[in-house]
């Protein structure tokens, strides 16, 4: 992406043109870049409750069995 304006061997300066052209490309890429973090911690966030909740559940439910199992 900035290589191309980086490492060009002629010796043009850069117009306004193209740093505000690189400009947008690099503000592009980060705001593409926060919203896939964001996703992946919301998504990494979801899976924890599942399987806290599935663990609880679980819990309860051998607890149940066990309590019974004493009862009779």
């Amino acid at each position: 992406m900035a290589n191309e304006y980086i490492n060009d061997n002629s010796h043009e300066s850069a117009s306004k043109g193209d740093v505000q052209n690189l400009a947008l490309r690099v503000e592009l890429r980060c705001t593409t870049f926060d919203e896939s973090i964001k996703k992946y911690i919301n998504r990494l966030g979801w899976s924890i409750f599942a399987a806290t909740i599935g663990s609880a559940a679980l819990m309860f439910i051998i607890c149940g069995i066990y309590i019974n199992s004493i009862l009779k």
